[in-house]
């Protein structure tokens, strides 16, 4: 996948890793949305962002707590007849487009008051998009680039992630080596089964060691 990173038009900015893995993922949801519903719908994702350092307030590295917001990234049929009419780093290009956008906003606020309504907007845009029951929406996480520096006395972990998920929920981590990224992906049983087939799913990751619950990949990157 490296080679993606690399290759596409001048003048614009390369998608990331976990965009490019993003995009990959994306698109083979909308295949099984495809295959589910017999046509291609509507369909969101988000991401969560953290905003500190995109912002020109002074927020401190050490200030303890979360202060991120979810990204919605969209994709609208138009004139997309079919699934195989797709190609994933269409939809990197959304996901970055869409963090963009995000970003030139974040670099405006001016005080806390602004953060706050901010934050709360893209909140109520993320709860209204996912309860549209003719759009497909999935949610996105990632700790890429999180220093996960553990050792409690037995040494470093092999793998460190989030437990088991209740609801379908895609969490990215880099893999332990630095050279890919991990997805854990929380899926209902039969949207897994169409998931697992996508030609871009089986080219670009390697399954894991089969666990019980949610699926691991590791990405060709």
């Amino acid at each position: 996948m490296r080679k993606y990173s690399k290759i596409f038009g001048k003048g614009t900015l390369n998608p990331t890793r976990l965009q490019l893995v993003t995009g990959v993922i994306w698109k083979a949801l909308i295949g099984v949305s495809e295959a589910r519903h017999g046509k291609l719908r509507p369909y969101v994702i988000a991401h969560m962002l953290n905003l500190r350092r995109r912002t020109p307030l002074p927020i401190s590295d050490d200030c303890c707590g979360n202060l991120i917001m979810p990204i919605i990234a969209r994709f609208t049929p138009e004139n997309k007849k079919s699934y195989y009419n797709l190609k994933f780093q269409d939809f990197s290009f959304l996901l970055r487009n869409a963090i963009t956008n995000v970003e030139k906003e974040c670099r405006k606020l001016q005080n806390g008051d602004d953060l706050f309504s901010t934050v709360k907007n893209a909140w109520k845009e993320f709860n209204r998009e996912f309860d549209r029951k003719e759009t497909d929406a999935y949610f996105f996480t990632s700790v890429c680039k999180t220093p996960f520096d553990l050792d409690f006395g037995w040494g470093k972990p092999t793998r460190t992630c989030h437990v088991q998920s209740d609801v379908e929920l895609i969490t990215l981590n880099d893999s332990r080596d630095g050279e890919g990224i991990e997805a854990r992906i929380c899926l209902d049983e039969t949207t897994m089964q169409f998931f697992e087939q996508d030609h871009d799913i089986i080219a670009f990751t390697l399954p894991e060691q089969q666990h019980d619950g949610p699926s691991f990949l590791r990405s060709r990157c």
